[in-house]
């Protein structure tokens, strides 16, 4: 059987779709993202902000680029940023110094998604900047 994938955007076999094609263990196909690259926030405030927790979640973001990620009119807290999902921090982790968290992170995630925390907000309207 041969199969050529070459611009394949959707594949659709006996009424499935299909996400991933391997032949063997070898992957031959995948499907591409779907996103649209989006302008990058600025001081935008929390999606929601729960059991004092504000989270952000950003999607249309390029990845395999550098950003710096920040947050402004916080007293304490620590911020966690990461591609996978709200509240884990494998992008990185800063606490908060004069009112600001900030973090330089290698974005990397395919889906564009990108997730931001910061905990222990009791007060003040935090706003995310990432740049």
């Amino acid at each position: 059987m041969e199969g050529n994938f070459k611009n394949v955007k959707k594949l659709i076999y006996e009424g499935e779709e299909y996400t991933k094609v391997y032949a063997g263990n070898i992957q031959v196909w995948k499907k591409p993202s779907s996103f649209v690259i989006k302008p990058l926030p600025k001081n935008k405030y929390p999606d929601s902000i729960e059991d004092s927790t504000a989270k952000w979640t950003i999607n249309g973001v390029e990845p395999n680029k550098s950003y710096q990620v920040t947050i402004e009119n916080v007293r304490s807290g620590i911020m966690r940023v990461s591609q996978t999902n709200l509240g884990s921090s494998d992008l990185g982790i800063s606490g908060v110094n004069s009112g600001v968290a900030s973090k330089n992170i290698n974005f990397s995630n395919p889906s564009g998604m990108l997730y931001v925390t910061i905990s222990d907000v009791y007060s003040g309207s935090p706003t995310l900047t990432i740049e």
